[in-house]
């Protein structure tokens, strides 16, 4: 495997007439390195007078905090453990959901400190009691009382190796691999191979290179802060164009009362193992406590119904910073996943399940994301249906790729209450919606280390499960201008089929295609249309990745490149 580079993106470089520079030099490792130097990192010196620069290895020191707490799945399959955490929650069954937390949060601290020592421990207590009654049997011959200890034994060295299995199969994030037959190994080399790969060495910022810890997690809290409390739109009061309305029977159902079916349904199918949030709990611990954690939960849900939250830091959430490509230099290669509160999370889950119902209501015939019955290939397989018939029947006509600069960080949520309110959503959801958005703290991790809580002033948290469906929503708002725009003859879509169906547009969350005629007013049109929706709905059109279709070039004998 290829470590992370820090320092500079090339390592070879030519001058004179014709510069050139490429990464041509590597240092290739296998996985099992990281179980022995898990912060390994190539590093680039100086070129000096040859073409190449020199690359070491070295291991990344993080001078940092320490790393928050978390709880892993197979710590409550412990007895030990999980009485510890019932007496707890015992102590603390009249101080609500905050305290049930706090006090669990340190019964599981006492325990972990000395938990991984007792475990080794143990193991090696079993291994040396199965030698000393392979030894026994082996100079006494067969003994049906030794033969059955040696047995116990076994099985339970066994369920010990299961554990360890689980535990780094919770670490490694393979999703594919449910069940496996003690491939601890396998999860061991993926588990640091992931956290490799998602190490953040070195960042570019104002000319310069920066690899200390501690400036690469000031950077990245200071953009973020930036990136979500600030706001170019211009402030919109009405919203002409034509959207479909909810029904009276949906909006009743939406704003119906949580009911503990309702909540425990939703707990119980949603995935308990993924990522902890800041709280450090995931979902498989309310699963494993539920008895003891339901009362305090549907009294959160209850006051929240009611509009009256007490509880303290229920809607922060982590920032897991992904690379979108391989050896990323700036912020912008890096994609934000939040990772939400558990509480919160279920709520948000238990409300995307009430609107998965009923935004068909809502979302038109051009969105195919996160819609019942509808999905990613049906929206490829219409493109490419228009893309053969426009060329089939020769028409003129250009395809538009539309390409936003983080659609779901930029929303705008006063816009977005605007969209709700027009389509017909209910005082006490829109109010909901606004309490979600408004609460939202987010801290933005580095090399699992958390900044400062801060809070935001704009867009759709990623990983909250309630966020694609309203960026549907959001998205309506620009497909019923586009709509407007072809009724009005601003732009014509492609025609398609005996009837002469006209397509104008198909949408997939953030993705957007259009289809015009190749004629300059209206590519002018189209980048008028969309400047209009960046300045109401905070949405920024991305013109280095917006461009027209190469596919159809040669035969509409219209210039290929990018909307200037």
């Amino acid at each position: 495997m290829d470590l992370p580079l820090a320092g500079d993106k090339f390592t070879w470089f030519r001058g004179g007439s014709q510069v050139a520079a490429s990464r041509i030099d590597h240092i290739l490792v296998s996985p099992e390195i990281l179980n022995w130097f898990p912060n390994v990192i190539q590093t680039i010196l100086p070129r000096n007078l040859s073409h190449h620069k020199p690359i070491v290895l070295r291991e990344q020191v993080n001078k940092s905090k320490n790393k928050p707490f978390k709880i892993f799945t197979h710590w409550l399959n412990y007895p030990e453990l999980t009485d510890l955490i019932k007496k707890s929650l015992e102590a603390a069954a009249c101080d609500g959901m905050e305290a049930f937390l706090s006090t669990s949060k340190s019964a599981i601290k006492r325990w972990g400190s000395n938990f991984r020592a007792l475990k080794e421990k143990k193991m090696q207590n079993i291994d040396n009691k199965i030698e000393e009654l392979e030894q026994q049997l082996c100079r006494s011959g067969p003994d049906q009382n030794c033969a059955k200890d040696l047995q116990n034994l076994k099985h339970a060295l066994w369920e010990k190796y299961r554990r360890e299995e689980r535990e780094w199969h919770q670490k490694s994030r393979v999703k594919w691999f449910n069940e496996g037959d003690k491939n601890t190994n396998f999860f061991h080399i993926s588990a640091p191979v992931r956290r490799c790969r998602n190490r953040i060495v070195s960042l570019e910022s104002r000319g310069k290179v920066i690899t200390d810890q501690q400036k690469l997690e000031r950077e990245c809290a200071d953009f973020f802060h930036s990136h979500y409390n600030s706001s170019n739109i211009v402030p919109i009061k009405r919203f002409d164009c034509e959207l479909s309305k909810m029904s009276e029977a949906s909006v009743k159902w939406l704003e119906a009362p949580f009911t503990e079916k309702e909540i425990w349904e939703t707990v119980r199918n949603m995935d308990g193992s993924r990522a902890s949030s800041p709280d450090g709990f995931n979902l498989d611990f309310y699963k494993k406590f539920w008895a003891s954690l339901k009362k305090s939960v549907l009294k959160f849900f209850e006051d929240f119904y009611e509009c009256r939250i007490e509880e303290k830091d229920f809607n922060r959430s982590y920032i897991a910073l992904i690379p979108k490509k391989d050896n990323p230099t700036s912020i912008g290669d890096y994609r934000p996943i939040s990772l939400i509160e558990s509480l919160f999370k279920i709520l948000a889950k238990v409300w995307s399940k009430r609107l998965t119902g009923c935004i068909q209501e809502v979302v038109g015939e051009n969105q195919f994301a996160f819609t019942p019955g509808k999905q990613i290939s049906d929206c490829v397989l219409i493109a490419n249906e228009v893309i053969d018939e426009i060329k089939r029947r020769r028409d003129k006509v250009v395809v538009v790729k539309a390409d936003f600069k983080r659609a779901y960080d930029t929303v705008d949520w006063a816009f977005l209450d605007l969209i709700l309110d027009k389509m017909g959503f209910g005082t006490k959801w829109r109010k909901w919606i606004t309490i979600c958005l408004s609460t939202a703290k987010i801290s933005d991790l580095v090399n699992g280390f958390p900044s400062r809580f801060f809070s935001i002033r704009r867009g759709l948290r990623q990983g909250c499960p309630l966020s694609p469906y309203l960026f549907n929503i959001f998205g309506e708002a620009l497909s019923s201008l586009i709509k407007a725009a072809v009724q009005r003859g601003y732009v014509c879509g492609a025609k398609i089929g005996t009837n002469g169906i006209s397509v104008s547009h198909l949408q997939f969350a953030d993705d957007l295609i259009l289809f015009a005629k190749v004629e300059k007013q209206q590519i002018i049109n189209i980048k008028r249309l969309l400047r209009v929706f960046e300045m109401a709905s905070g949405l920024t059109l991305n013109l280095k990745k917006t461009s027209f279709s190469e596919l159809i070039q040669m035969r509409v004998g219209f210039v290929v490149g990018q909307i200037q």
